[in-house]
Protein backbone atom coordinates (compact mmCIF):
# COMPACT_ATOMS: atom_id res chain seq x y z
CA UNK A 1 0.00 0.00 0.00
CA UNK A 2 1.21 3.75 -0.76
CA UNK A 3 1.24 6.07 2.19
CA UNK A 4 0.62 9.74 1.14
CA UNK A 5 2.05 12.68 3.24
CA UNK A 6 2.69 16.13 3.14
CA UNK A 7 3.66 19.41 5.27
CA UNK A 8 1.13 21.80 6.31
CA UNK A 9 2.56 24.08 3.77
CA UNK A 10 0.54 22.17 1.38
CA UNK A 11 -2.83 24.62 2.84
CA UNK A 12 -4.27 20.66 3.95
CA UNK A 13 -6.22 21.60 6.97
CA UNK A 14 -6.36 17.95 9.67
CA UNK A 15 -9.92 17.57 8.39
CA UNK A 16 -9.43 17.44 4.51
CA UNK A 17 -5.99 15.27 5.06
CA UNK A 18 -8.09 13.10 6.92
CA UNK A 19 -10.83 12.64 4.48
CA UNK A 20 -8.20 11.77 2.32
CA UNK A 21 -6.37 9.10 4.08
CA UNK A 22 -3.12 11.65 3.72
CA UNK A 23 -0.44 12.13 6.65
CA UNK A 24 -0.10 16.39 7.22
CA UNK A 25 2.78 16.63 9.02
CA UNK A 26 3.04 19.94 10.92
CA UNK A 27 5.43 22.67 10.49
CA UNK A 28 6.06 25.10 13.74
CA UNK A 29 5.55 29.00 13.90
CA UNK A 30 7.10 30.77 16.78
CA UNK A 31 6.63 34.13 18.00
CA UNK A 32 9.36 34.82 20.30
CA UNK A 33 9.86 32.19 22.89
CA UNK A 34 6.40 30.51 22.37
CA UNK A 35 6.28 28.02 19.63
CA UNK A 36 3.03 26.67 18.03
CA UNK A 37 2.17 23.81 15.51
CA UNK A 38 1.05 24.96 11.97
CA UNK A 39 -2.74 23.68 11.83
CA UNK A 40 -2.51 21.78 15.41
CA UNK A 41 -2.05 24.22 18.10
CA UNK A 42 -2.38 27.95 16.19
CA UNK A 43 -5.17 29.03 13.39
CA UNK A 44 -4.38 31.11 10.55
CA UNK A 45 -6.40 33.82 11.76
CA UNK A 46 -4.80 33.94 14.72
CA UNK A 47 -1.27 33.95 13.39
CA UNK A 48 -2.46 36.60 11.03
CA UNK A 49 -3.71 38.54 13.63
CA UNK A 50 -0.19 38.55 16.17
CA UNK A 51 1.40 38.78 13.15
CA UNK A 52 0.13 42.50 12.46
CA UNK A 53 0.40 43.29 15.76
CA UNK A 54 3.59 41.87 17.71
CA UNK A 55 6.79 44.36 16.59
CA UNK A 56 8.99 40.97 16.14
CA UNK A 57 8.39 39.19 13.11
CA UNK A 58 7.43 35.24 13.80
CA UNK A 59 9.96 32.66 12.39
CA UNK A 60 9.01 28.82 10.95
CA UNK A 61 11.02 26.13 11.23
CA UNK A 62 10.79 22.96 9.84
CA UNK A 63 8.44 19.65 11.08
CA UNK A 64 11.17 17.54 13.99
CA UNK A 65 12.35 14.77 12.47
CA UNK A 66 10.64 12.89 14.49
CA UNK A 67 7.96 13.04 11.88
CA UNK A 68 9.69 11.49 9.49
CA UNK A 69 11.42 8.82 11.71
CA UNK A 70 8.14 7.87 12.63
CA UNK A 71 6.38 7.60 9.43
CA UNK A 72 9.27 5.60 7.32
CA UNK A 73 9.76 3.51 10.39
CA UNK A 74 5.70 2.35 10.42
CA UNK A 75 5.80 2.11 6.26
CA UNK A 76 8.70 -0.53 6.80
CA UNK A 77 7.33 -2.57 9.16
CA UNK A 78 3.45 -2.16 7.55
CA UNK A 79 6.04 -3.18 4.07
CA UNK A 80 4.46 -0.11 2.76
CA UNK A 81 5.57 2.55 0.12
CA UNK A 82 5.80 6.24 1.09
CA UNK A 83 5.29 9.11 -0.92
CA UNK A 84 6.24 12.16 0.93
CA UNK A 85 5.71 15.85 -0.68
CA UNK A 86 7.25 18.80 0.57
CA UNK A 87 7.58 22.68 0.09
CA UNK A 88 10.38 23.77 -2.00
CA UNK A 89 13.75 22.60 -0.77
CA UNK A 90 15.15 26.38 -1.38
CA UNK A 91 12.73 27.55 1.13
CA UNK A 92 12.85 25.06 3.89
CA UNK A 93 14.98 22.76 5.26
CA UNK A 94 12.45 20.01 5.24
CA UNK A 95 12.83 17.99 1.96
CA UNK A 96 16.44 17.62 3.32
CA UNK A 97 15.51 16.51 7.28
CA UNK A 98 13.25 14.05 5.37
CA UNK A 99 15.99 12.49 3.29
CA UNK A 100 18.24 12.58 5.99
CA UNK A 101 15.91 10.25 8.11
CA UNK A 102 14.86 8.07 5.09
CA UNK A 103 19.02 7.49 5.06
CA UNK A 104 18.59 6.88 9.18
CA UNK A 105 15.95 4.57 8.58
CA UNK A 106 17.42 2.86 6.08
CA UNK A 107 14.48 1.73 4.19
CA UNK A 108 14.34 2.31 0.60
CA UNK A 109 10.52 2.78 -0.78
CA UNK A 110 10.46 5.94 0.29
CA UNK A 111 10.33 8.78 -2.45
CA UNK A 112 11.16 12.21 -0.63
CA UNK A 113 9.40 14.22 -3.27
CA UNK A 114 10.54 18.61 -4.02
CA UNK A 115 7.49 19.56 -4.92
CA UNK A 116 9.46 23.26 -5.93
CA UNK A 117 6.44 25.04 -4.73
CA UNK A 118 4.40 26.14 -2.12
CA UNK A 119 0.58 26.45 -0.36
CA UNK A 120 -2.27 24.95 -2.63
CA UNK A 121 0.50 24.25 -5.61
CA UNK A 122 1.34 21.45 -3.39
CA UNK A 123 -2.35 20.10 -3.19
CA UNK A 124 -2.45 19.83 -7.12
CA UNK A 125 0.55 16.92 -7.18
CA UNK A 126 -0.74 15.50 -4.06
CA UNK A 127 -4.03 14.92 -5.37
CA UNK A 128 -2.16 13.73 -8.19
CA UNK A 129 -0.56 10.81 -6.14
CA UNK A 130 -3.78 9.97 -4.92
CA UNK A 131 -5.63 9.44 -7.80
CA UNK A 132 -2.62 7.08 -9.71
CA UNK A 133 -2.10 5.57 -5.98
CA UNK A 134 -2.44 2.10 -7.18
CA UNK A 135 0.51 2.92 -9.84
CA UNK A 136 4.00 1.76 -8.58
CA UNK A 137 6.14 4.31 -7.14
CA UNK A 138 8.44 5.04 -9.75
CA UNK A 139 5.28 6.00 -12.35
CA UNK A 140 3.61 8.03 -10.13
CA UNK A 141 7.12 10.04 -9.70
CA UNK A 142 6.94 10.32 -13.68
CA UNK A 143 3.43 11.90 -13.28
CA UNK A 144 4.20 14.56 -10.48
CA UNK A 145 7.49 15.37 -12.68
CA UNK A 146 5.32 16.33 -15.65
CA UNK A 147 2.38 17.98 -13.71
CA UNK A 148 4.74 20.17 -11.98
CA UNK A 149 5.80 21.73 -15.03
CA UNK A 150 2.61 23.29 -15.35
CA UNK A 151 1.88 24.32 -11.90
CA UNK A 152 1.73 28.27 -11.99
CA UNK A 153 1.39 30.67 -8.97
CA UNK A 154 0.99 34.30 -9.24
CA UNK A 155 0.39 36.90 -5.57
CA UNK A 156 0.11 40.12 -5.65
CA UNK A 157 2.17 41.65 -2.76
CA UNK A 158 0.34 44.42 -0.86
CA UNK A 159 3.13 45.64 1.41
CA UNK A 160 6.90 45.63 1.00
CA UNK A 161 7.35 45.79 4.93
CA UNK A 162 7.48 42.55 5.77
CA UNK A 163 9.87 41.89 3.47
CA UNK A 164 11.95 44.72 4.76
CA UNK A 165 11.78 43.17 8.47
CA UNK A 166 12.72 39.72 7.10
CA UNK A 167 15.78 41.07 5.46
CA UNK A 168 14.95 40.62 1.81
CA UNK A 169 15.04 44.63 1.15
CA UNK A 170 16.14 47.54 2.50
CA UNK A 171 14.25 49.96 4.42
CA UNK A 172 14.83 52.95 1.36
CA UNK A 173 13.43 50.48 -0.98
CA UNK A 174 10.77 49.37 0.99
CA UNK A 175 9.79 53.61 1.88
CA UNK A 176 10.28 54.10 -2.10
CA UNK A 177 7.58 51.68 -3.12
CA UNK A 178 5.43 52.45 -0.48
CA UNK A 179 5.49 56.03 -1.52
CA UNK A 180 5.13 54.89 -5.32
CA UNK A 181 2.37 52.48 -4.22
CA UNK A 182 4.37 49.89 -6.03
CA UNK A 183 2.80 46.59 -5.85
CA UNK A 184 5.14 43.54 -6.72
CA UNK A 185 4.16 40.36 -8.69
CA UNK A 186 5.63 37.20 -7.23
CA UNK A 187 5.87 34.08 -8.70
CA UNK A 188 7.94 30.32 -8.10
CA UNK A 189 10.47 29.53 -10.27
CA UNK A 190 13.25 27.12 -9.78
CA UNK A 191 11.79 26.10 -6.33
CA UNK A 192 12.42 30.16 -4.69
CA UNK A 193 10.25 33.10 -4.90
CA UNK A 194 10.90 35.50 -8.16
CA UNK A 195 9.30 38.78 -9.24
CA UNK A 196 8.10 39.05 -12.91
CA UNK A 197 6.25 42.45 -12.69
CA UNK A 198 5.91 45.51 -10.49
CA UNK A 199 2.83 47.91 -10.61
CA UNK A 200 1.67 51.12 -9.32
CA UNK A 201 -1.40 50.03 -7.36
CA UNK A 202 -3.31 46.37 -6.76
CA UNK A 203 -5.90 46.51 -9.35
CA UNK A 204 -3.08 47.38 -12.22
CA UNK A 205 -1.61 44.37 -10.69
CA UNK A 206 -4.23 41.86 -10.64
CA UNK A 207 -4.91 42.82 -14.51
CA UNK A 208 -0.78 41.79 -14.89
CA UNK A 209 -1.63 38.72 -13.69
CA UNK A 210 -4.85 38.38 -15.30
CA UNK A 211 -2.96 38.45 -18.75
CA UNK A 212 -0.27 36.05 -17.30
CA UNK A 213 -3.27 33.46 -16.73
CA UNK A 214 -4.86 34.72 -20.26
CA UNK A 215 -1.77 33.58 -22.13
CA UNK A 216 -1.19 30.38 -19.95
CA UNK A 217 -5.18 29.10 -20.37
CA UNK A 218 -6.32 27.17 -17.47
CA UNK A 219 -6.79 23.78 -17.35
CA UNK A 220 -10.47 23.06 -16.99
CA UNK A 221 -9.19 19.24 -15.11
CA UNK A 222 -7.96 20.83 -12.04
CA UNK A 223 -9.22 23.46 -9.20
CA UNK A 224 -8.24 27.25 -9.47
CA UNK A 225 -6.99 27.90 -5.59
CA UNK A 226 -7.37 31.40 -5.04
CA UNK A 227 -6.27 33.05 -1.56
CA UNK A 228 -4.97 36.06 0.51
CA UNK A 229 -3.59 37.02 3.64
CA UNK A 230 -5.86 37.94 6.48
CA UNK A 231 -7.95 40.40 4.48
CA UNK A 232 -9.16 39.40 1.52
CA UNK A 233 -10.18 42.72 -0.18
CA UNK A 234 -7.23 42.46 -2.60
CA UNK A 235 -8.31 38.52 -3.53
CA UNK A 236 -11.87 39.72 -3.77
CA UNK A 237 -10.53 42.04 -6.67
CA UNK A 238 -8.02 39.83 -8.30
CA UNK A 239 -10.71 37.14 -8.55
CA UNK A 240 -12.95 39.77 -9.99
CA UNK A 241 -10.51 40.24 -13.24
CA UNK A 242 -10.49 36.47 -14.01
CA UNK A 243 -12.98 34.30 -12.54
CA UNK A 244 -15.92 33.35 -14.18
CA UNK A 245 -17.88 32.68 -10.88
CA UNK A 246 -16.32 35.20 -8.51
CA UNK A 247 -18.70 35.01 -5.63
CA UNK A 248 -18.37 31.38 -5.78
CA UNK A 249 -14.65 31.27 -5.86
CA UNK A 250 -14.25 33.99 -3.35
CA UNK A 251 -16.63 32.37 -0.75
CA UNK A 252 -13.80 29.28 -1.47
CA UNK A 253 -10.67 31.17 -0.78
CA UNK A 254 -8.06 30.39 2.03
CA UNK A 255 -5.80 32.09 4.04
CA UNK A 256 -2.31 31.52 2.97
CA UNK A 257 0.28 29.34 4.82
CA UNK A 258 1.88 31.24 7.73
CA UNK A 259 5.18 29.61 6.49
CA UNK A 260 4.82 31.89 3.77
CA UNK A 261 2.84 34.77 4.99
CA UNK A 262 5.48 35.63 7.70
CA UNK A 263 7.49 36.43 4.91
CA UNK A 264 5.09 38.64 2.41
CA UNK A 265 2.84 39.94 5.62
CA UNK A 266 -1.08 40.78 4.98
CA UNK A 267 -3.66 41.63 2.36
CA UNK A 268 -1.75 39.40 -0.39
CA UNK A 269 -3.69 38.01 -2.93
CA UNK A 270 -2.82 34.77 -5.46
CA UNK A 271 -4.25 32.81 -7.85
CA UNK A 272 -2.59 28.89 -7.99
CA UNK A 273 -3.30 26.96 -11.27
CA UNK A 274 -2.60 24.55 -13.86
CA UNK A 275 -1.50 25.73 -17.40
CA UNK A 276 -2.94 24.38 -20.31
CA UNK A 277 -1.07 21.40 -22.06
CA UNK A 278 0.48 21.94 -25.09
Amino acid sequence: MLKIATDSCSNFTIAEARELGIELIPLTIVFGTESYLDEVEISKEEFYRRLVSEKKLPKTSQPSPQYFDDLFTKARKNNDDVLLVTLSARLSGTYETAVQAKKRIGYDRVCVYDSELVGECMKYLVSEAIRYRESPLAEIKEKLDELRKRIRVYAVIDTLEYLHRGGRLSRSVAMIGALLNIKPVATMKDGAVSVVGRQRGVMKACAYIRDLVNEDGIDENYPVFYGYALDNTNCRMLIGKISAHPELDAERAKNLSPVIGCHIGPNCAYIMYVKKGE
